[in-house]
């Protein structure tokens, strides 16, 4: 999960910079000039000068403009965090790609842009613009694509993430849904366990999930759910078809384990719903 990765990223890129370390770097040097930390006034007055100067420029907010793409957009969205979002969005693009389908990928995380080459971490951006950021990201990338599957984050009923992941539900205004889930997992994983919490918060029924994440996409765009992409790392083999098997039981929908036995169930769905937008937009 992206906000796992800052340090790495930080790495990689040589130097993490974002409007809100800034802001904080200027009030750090305000408060050191107060409290006669900096013994040169002159010194701290241009660190807050240069400091306010690159500032970066936000993003724009979002407005829904990805509702309107030709290009088909899929958003990965989970019961926890860490349960494959990513995977599982890498694996569909692959098969799709090897079909000849143009599909792109939206990194949206630290991982994500070391694979992709290109993207944003959402984790690093100004709550208020990680979906207009994302609307953008989407926008970019269905220039040139019939299908767009965007990295998700977090999940919805998660105390700590759950705002990202309303983020990029919004700013990606997706028409399918990809939900991941690990096999095994029935309780949402807290960031850390502190004195105060309320203790281990169950993860609902897969079909449960599979309604509250529609019923929140369509606030700004109505958008299904594909198939369920399962982790099942922890399963040995049979124990683990029995888990999928299960999956497209209780959903009716299209189950796999991406990487262990292959995304091709959920490629075909994203390539049936790209069929049916066809179909509908020759109709009307």
């Amino acid at each position: 999960e992206a906000h796992q990765l800052e340090d790495v990223a930080t790495q990689y890129f040589g130097i993490a910079v974002s409007s809100y370390r800034i802001d904080d770097l200027a009030r750090d040097a305000d408060r050191a000039l107060a409290a006669k930390l900096v013994a040169d006034a002159h010194c701290a007055d241009r660190c807050m000068v240069a400091s306010m100067s690159h500032a970066i420029e936000l993003p724009e907010l979002s407005e829904a403009r990805a509702a309107a793409t030709e290009a088909l957009v899929v958003l990965t969205v989970g019961s926890d965090c860490n349960v494959g979002k990513m995977t599982a969005a890498l694996e569909i693009d692959r098969v799709l790609r090897a079909r000849g389908v143009r599909s792109a990928f939206v990194a949206t995380g630290q991982t994500g842009i070391f694979v992709a080459d290109h993207g944003v971490a959402v984790d690093a951006v100004p709550s208020d613009f990680v979906a207009g950021v994302t609307e953008e990201l989407v926008l970019e990338a269905a220039r040139d694509a019939e299908v767009v599957l965007v990295e998700g984050q977090g999940a919805l009923r998660h105390p700590g993430y759950s705002g990202v992941t309303l983020a990029l539900l919004h700013g990606a205004a997706p028409a399918g849904l990809i939900l991941c889930h690990q096999s095994g997992r029935e309780s949402l994983r807290p960031p850390k366990l502190r004195a105060g919490s309320v203790g281990p918060i169950e993860i609902p029924p897969l079909p449960e999930l599979v309604r509250e994440y529609q019923q929140v996409a369509a606030w700004v765009r109505p958008a299904v759910v594909l198939g369920v992409a399962l982790n099942t790392r922890d399963l040995d083999e049979r124990d683990a078809r029995e888990a999928v098997a299960a999956a497209a039981r209780a959903t009716g929908l299209p189950a796999t384990d991406p990487v262990r036995f292959g995304a091709a169930p959920l490629a075909d769905a994203v390539a049936a719903a790209i069929t049916s937008r066809r179909r509908h937009a020759t109709a009307t």
